[in-house]
């Protein structure tokens, strides 16, 4: 309980004291997302035109 509640403290601390850490954020996971499905399409792509 003791960790949790320092965790809660330092969230609470970022997210008042830093509003641009959530738009840090939402954007790195639209980055690694969008990579992400990238890297599940290049290899499709390589097949289907023979590639490969």
């Amino acid at each position: 309980m003791i960790i949790a509640n320092k965790v809660e403290k330092i969230t609470r601390r970022l997210s008042l004291s830093c509003p641009w850490l959530k738009r840090v954020g939402f954007y790195g996971f639209i980055f690694f997302f969008i990579k992400g499905l990238l890297w599940l399409l290049v290899p499709v792509v390589l097949y289907y035109f023979g590639a490969g």
